[in-house]
């Protein structure tokens, strides 16, 4: 016969996920690392969406517009450094020969790509505030049924 767990009995089990849970968490910031360090921005970006998507049942209203307003400060600049990357369709083939133009346009590349970064790097450092506040950064995982924020 099936016995089944009351509420308050389900918070005290051994299988409340609260391990897995902390498990993704860790994976993504791992990634997270290794993307940066790889200046891989595109899947740093990806892979700081998959870590807010984790946390974001846990955010206050408050703290939901305060990372949306972050992302869209990384979408804005991930688009302009984008678009200082592609060459200009009408004569593109004169574009090798302008000199000044080739170093103007490599000028964009860099200031766009630097404000990009700085984006990633904000919303990253905004995010792991947030798990360190909540204790789920470097949790004790002797017993993860005690972690702040985790339910």
């Amino acid at each position: 016969m099936e016995k089944k767990l009351k509420n308050n009995e389900r918070d005290l089990s051994k299988f409340n996920l609260a391990l897995p849970y902390l498990n993704r968490i860790n994976s993504l910031l791992s990634a997270i690392s290794s993307t940066y360090i790889r200046g891989d921005l595109s899947k740093m970006c990806w892979c700081l969406k998959a870590l807010y998507r984790e946390i974001s049942p846990k955010l206050s209203p408050q703290e939901k517009t305060k990372f949306e307003t972050q992302f869209k400060q990384v979408t804005t600049f991930k688009s302009a450094f984008g678009s200082t990357l592609k060459q200009p369709e009408d004569n593109s083939m004169f574009l090798s020969l302008d000199k000044p133009a080739q170093l103007v346009r490599l000028n964009k590349q860099k200031e766009s790509r630097n404000k990009f970064v700085e984006a990633l790097e904000n919303l990253d450092m905004l995010l792991r505030e947030f798990l360190e506040a909540r204790g789920m950064l470097v949790p004790n995982i002797s017993d993860p049924r005690f972690l702040e924020g985790v339910e």
